[in-house]
């Protein structure tokens, strides 16, 4: 269930500040109860302070996700009550009877200060916590301008790929929270800026993250549209997309068999489409996409995957050595050879000859990371870490 919510609030400064941690003197003091004025002012401090995330929990504090750090930022817990009540408020007056029914609630909240607008995704969750029922809200910050590329820290070769491609598919991968939607963000942004370029691009997103509005677009269209409010469902607005003269999709997230059928559809009708996956890997990836189809349907899956796919682009966010999280990447651009190589192979075999090439005309994980940790950005523990924990 979704629903969307409003509120104006005048009067506070929103100075972009991402380089000073939470400390308790930039927090709002909490008063005995808090009330959805006191609540605005503490997503405003947190969006102030370049955090991603806002944990509002019944019986315990107010915790913020900076950088990969959570931090509370008040001794006083949350009663259960004052947890319940922020949600209906929020949310609206049915996500009390919509939780007893063992569902969550997802929306959307935004405010204006002194001018600018503040955006934030909602989920309201029934939780158990010190045997009671509770309720856990969490907001995500939503930035309104992707960032430029060049601040992602993409190595030149990839650059070059994702700009350079003109159709089929391009997929990013990780997991939740590892920067697709920022990376993809900041692509179609610097497409948008090109004066070469002349597309009409269009994105299906669930919720929408980033807005192109302040965008310095030359000659190009964008059109933003958003699951459940402007469109039905993925493979709907897939279909609806290939209708209206795009050059270049945005599908948010390929979910399931019938969304990612779609986006295939328009791969291979000569559209550009840039997409995620949650997997591990680039090597995990092509047999991921191949399972999410009928065992019936599969052997027509890979070959449509293989002949449509790019670029694959799996990504990590690691804490940083000066205390911002870093990204690490793994790619791979499919050639001819290596899709003629792919297409001798059954679909469940195919993980150890995209790791070859990932090693050999690619960029490995283990080869990001040790440039990393000898360019200074992440320690050597973290390194260490990484590479015990994902590096093939």
């Amino acid at each position: 269930m979704a629903v969307r919510c409003n509120r104006r609030e005048q009067g506070v400064s929103m100075t972009p500040d991402r380089e000073r941690s939470m400390g308790s003197g930039d927090w709002p003091p909490l008063p005995i109860r808090l009330t959805q004025a006191d609540l605005d002012a503490c997503l405003l401090a947190a969006a102030r302070h370049g955090a991603t995330d806002l944990h509002v929990q019944a019986l315990r504090p107010l915790i913020v996700n900076q950088e990969g750090w959570l931090y509370p930022v008040a001794e006083r817990r949350l009663e259960l009550s004052e947890a319940q009540e922020l949600a209906s408020r929020v949310l609206g007056a049915h996500v009390p009877a919509t939780l007893g029914r063992g569902e969550d609630v997802d929306g959307d909240y935004s405010m204006v200060a002194d001018g600018q607008r503040f955006r934030f995704r909602v989920n309201a969750t029934a939780i158990q916590i010190d045997d009671q029922t509770g309720t856990h809200l969490t907001f995500r910050i939503h930035p309104n301008l992707p960032p430029p590329l060049a601040d992602l820290a993409v190595p030149p070769a990839l650059q070059a790929v994702l700009l350079g491609v003109r159709k089929g598919l391009v997929l990013v991968t990780g997991p939740t929270g590892s920067g697709k939607t920022t990376l993809l963000a900041a692509t179609i942004r610097r497409i948008l800026e090109d004066p070469e370029r002349h597309d009409v691009v269009l994105t299906v997103e669930s919720p929408i993250e980033f807005l192109y509005d302040e965008v310095a677009i030359q000659n190009s269209v964008v059109a933003q549209s958003q699951i459940g409010r402007h469109l039905p469902s993925w493979p709907r607005a897939v279909r609806n997309g290939l209708r209206r003269g795009p050059t270049t999709l945005l599908i948010g997230e390929s979910r399931d068999n019938e969304t990612m059928a779609a986006t295939l559809e328009a791969c291979l009708t000569g559209h550009l489409t840039f997409t995620t996956l949650h997997t591990t890997g680039v090597p995990a990836t092509v047999s991921r996409m191949v399972r999410m189809f009928p065992e019936g349907q599969r052997d027509t899956a890979y070959a449509d995957l293989i002949e449509a796919t790019q670029l694959i682009v799996s990504q990590r966010l690691l804490p940083g050595a000066e205390g911002r999280r870093v990204a690490v990447r793994e790619w791979l651009a499919l050639d001819v050879n290596l899709k003629t190589a792919l297409l001798d192979l059954p679909p469940d075999k195919t993980s150890n000859t995209l790791r070859t090439f990932v090693h050999t005309s690619g960029q490995s994980f283990k080869t990001d990371a040790d440039q990393l940790l000898r360019d200074g950005r992440i320690t050597g523990a973290v390194h260490a870490e990484f590479l015990r924990s994902y590096a093939a």
